[in-house]
């Protein structure tokens, strides 16, 4: 069977198999609807069959972040590739990562990166420097 590797949020590598089987569950359930606005985490954490805090806890503990935390931050992850990489309206980023209102992801984006989406945005523009072709001809 081949090995998945991912990278933890602290620098740990694990493979899916070093995971607790109720943990590899969460996981895999989170992942599978990552981006869906209708996903409730305590949803997920029921169909696991484990206690929910317990639960929580033993996530956060191999995975360094609580499932709430890990949503998000791939998510928001996403969401500043689309920023920078695209022209799609916030609206459509927001719809696209999983929020249900461009305000939810607003919300979301500024307590977590502390400047709105729009503003990150125009940042990202701002820095990117263009370099022009080598009009050299020697």
């Amino acid at each position: 069977m081949k090995k998945r590797f991912f990278l933890i949020t602290y620098p740990q590598l694990l493979t899916l198999d070093d995971l607790p089987h109720d943990v590899r569950s969460l996981l895999h359930l989170l992942h599978t609807r990552l981006f869906d606005e209708t996903l409730v985490i305590t949803e997920c954490l029921c169909a696991c069959r484990d206690h929910s805090h317990f639960l929580q806890h033993r996530f956060a503990h191999f995975l360094g972040k609580t499932p709430h935390e890990y949503v998000q931050y791939h998510r928001l992850s996403l969401a500043q590739t689309l920023l920078r990489e695209t022209s799609e309206s916030l609206t459509e980023i927001a719809l696209s990562v999983g929020y249900k209102t461009q305000s939810a992801f607003t919300m979301a984006f500024k307590r977590q990166l502390g400047m709105p989406p729009g503003v990150y945005r125009k940042q990202c523009a701002a820095s990117s420097v263009t370099i022009p072709p080598n009009t050299d001809e020697s």
